[in-house]
């Protein structure tokens, strides 16, 4: 004789309501992956984007820009992100390494927190007024001297500080690669930032003479 449970009538409400429960709208695995790659893949472009077109080639300063705006934002992020993800229950769970889980929280702060805060800093610091100064130059490196082969530099005298300008173009190492750079100077249009900092919004190097001549007329 099968065993069977006989249903009583005035239990077969509670059974159809759990026949009919809709079933939780939980999204499946693979597809939540892919929503976070196309978030991360978004805030690359974005932040690649930002980096060539939008922030700025600062001199000046103390070193206050690095250590608030860079060093500080991203530990925020990652506080922010690990909460978020509950990434820090994972390492304590021991799906994955603390290593790993680090590396990943510290990329995606720099990418969202560290952007958000260049960026703020960037559009207060937009604010000053621009002014046209002149500096001695101290020399030329060029990326073919084997020491770095991503930019070219100018190094050059401010406020009594050596700062240095990169440039890609190859013009400019055809222009200044065989001359003497104590025969130039260095005019730059630039913007009083927050706490000391300046940003470059052009420049331009000229002969020495032509700096004479100009302040003659």
């Amino acid at each position: 004789m099968h065993n069977s449970k006989y249903i009583k009538p005035k239990e077969k409400k509670n059974l159809k309501n759990i026949i009919t429960r809709k079933p939780s709208k939980k999204i499946p695995e693979l597809e939540f992956k892919q929503y976070y790659y196309w978030v991360f893949g978004a805030l690359i472009f974005i932040r690649i984007f930002f980096d060539k077109n939008l922030s700025p080639e600062l001199i000046g300063g103390n070193g206050t820009h690095f250590w608030l705006v860079d060093v500080l934002s991203i530990i925020v992020g990652v506080l922010i992100i690990g909460i978020y993800t509950s990434a820090y229950h994972r390492i304590k769970q021991k799906e994955f390494q603390f290593i790993h889980i680090l590396s990943i929280l510290v990329f995606g702060s720099y990418l969202t927190m560290n952007t958000l805060s260049r960026s703020t800093w960037t559009y207060f610091s937009q604010k000053g007024k621009e002014e046209q100064i002149t500096c001695k130059i101290n020399q030329f490196r060029f990326s073919n001297d084997g020491l770095d082969e991503s930019a070219n530099y100018v190094y050059f005298q401010f406020k009594g500080k050596e700062e240095e300008i990169k440039n890609w173009d190859e013009e400019f190492i055809n222009a200044f690669k065989k001359e003497n750079p104590k025969k130039f100077d260095l005019i730059l249009n630039i913007k009083k930032g927050l706490w000391g900092y300046y940003i470059i919004k052009d420049w331009e190097i000229v002969p020495n003479d032509f700096i004479q001549t100009y302040k003659e007329k």
